[in-house]
C-alpha cells in the first residue's frame, strides 16, 4: 500500500473509531456515510478521490468484508454517496466588463505582462501559476501551444495529468496573444517565459530563472492593484450581497478570470463535461461552482399545452 492510501486508511480508521488497518473488516457504508456527511463541501471535495483509490485497493485486497462495492464509487448502479453543494464563494465574481476595464487599467499602468497573462488566461482557461511558467521552447510546439495542467499533475503524475494542446490554425486569437508575448520578450532581454516584464529592479532572485521573468505572486499583486485603482477593493466589496452566512464578501482575484472563461464558454454552447476535461476538474460540480449565475443562460421552453 503507498503512504499516501495507507495515511487515508488511517484517518478513516481513526474517524470512524477503529485503532488499526486490520479493522477495516469492520467498516460498513452507514458508519462511512455518517462520517461523510460530517465533512464540509470543501472537505468532501478534498478528500472523495483519494478515499476512492482506497477503497478500490481495499476492496480489491477483500478487506472490506462488511461492504458490497466501494462507497465512493462514481458508478451510478450504486448508491454513490453525495457531495454536499458548495458554498457560496466569499469571493465576487467578474465579468467581462469589469475584465474590459481593467484590462486597459493594466496598460494604463504599464503592466503589459498582465495584459497577456489576462487574455490568455481569459482564452485558456489557465490558472495563473501555469500561465506564469510558459516558456516559448517548451510549450510553443510546432504551430501550438501545448500544456500539462500543473494542479492535475500533481494530483496524477505527469504521464496521468491532463494535457492540452491549441493549435494556432483552429486558435488565431491564441496565436496573436502568443505573438504579443514574444514581442514583448524581445524587448525583455530575450526572456525565454512567455510572460516577462521590465520590473522596477533589475535582479535575480531564487525563484526566477530569468532576470525579466514574472511570477505568478507579482501578476496577482499587479492584479489586485489595477483593481483596487478601478474601484473595485475592500469597501466595495463590503457593499454587494453579503454571503448566506452573513459575512461580507471579497473582492475578485485574478483567479476570477478562470470562472468569468467558464462562463463565457457556457455561454458560448459548450457543456459543462467539455469544459470540465479542459479545465482538468474531476467533478462537474467543481467547474459549475465556478461559473457566474448571474451571466448564465436560460434554457429556452418550447414545450406547450394548445388545448386550454
Amino acid at each position: 500500500m503507498s503512504d499516501k492510501l495507507r495515511e487515508a486508511v488511517l484517518i478513516l480508521a481513526k474517524k470512524l473509531g477503529l485503532k488499526k488497518i486490520p479493522d477495516v473488516t469492520l467498516i460498513t457504508r452507514d458508519a462511512v456515510e455518517l462520517w461523510w456527511d460530517e465533512l464540509t463541501p470543501d472537505q468532501q471535495k478534498a478528500r472523495g478521490s483519494n478515499f476512492r483509490k482506497c477503497f478500490n485497493f481495499l476492496m480489491k485486497k477483500k478487506l472490506c468484508t462488511s461492504l458490497d462495492y466501494n462507497p465512493f464509487t462514481k458508478n451510478d448502479a450504486f448508491v454513490v454517496l453525495e457531495r454536499k453543494p458548495p458554498l457560496d464563494k466569499a469571493r465576487m465574481h467578474i465579468d467581462k466588463e469589469q475584465f474590459d476595464e481593467l484590462y486597459l487599467m493594466a496598460g494604463k499602468m504599464g503592466f503589459l505582462a498582465l495584459q497577456i497573462a489576462m487574455k490568455i488566461g481569459l482564452y485558456t482557461t489557465l490558472r495563473v501559476g501555469d500561465l506564469a511558467t510558459l516558456r516559448f521552447s517548451r510549450n510553443i510546439i510546432g504551430q501550438e501551444l501545448r500544456v500539462i495542467v500543473s494542479k492535475s499533475e500533481a494530483q496524477k503524475g505527469t504521464a496521468s495529468a491532463t494535457r492540452l494542446g491549441w493549435s494556432f490554425a483552429e486558435h488565431p486569437k491564441l496565436w496573436a496573444y502568443i505573438n504579443e508575448a514574444r514581442k514583448l520578450a524581445r524587448k525583455n532581454d530575450e526572456c525565454p517565459f512567455i510572460l516577462s516584464h521590465q520590473g522596477k529592479i533589475k535582479r535575480h532572485s531564487k525563484e526566477k530563472e530569468h532576470q525579466r521573468q514574472i511570477l505568478n505572486d507579482t501578476l496577482s499583486k499587479q492584479f489586485r492593484d489595477v483593481r483596487d485603482v478601478c474601484g473595485y477593493d475592500e469597501e466595495w466589496a463590503e457593499q454587494q450581497p453579503k454571503l448566506q452566512s452573513g459575512e461580507p464578501r471579497t473582492p475578485f482575484s485574478f483567479h476570477e478570470v478562470r470562472g468569468l472563461s467558464i462562463t463565457m464558454l457556457v455561454n458560448a454552447g459548450f457543456t459543462d463535461k467539455e469544459i470540465a476535461e479542459v479545465t482538468a476538474h474531476e467533478s462537474i460540480k467543481t467547474t459549475q461552482g465556478y461559473q457566474n449565475p448571474d451571466d448564465l443562460p436560460y434554457m429556452p421552453v418550447r414545450i406547450q399545452i394548445n388545448n386550454l
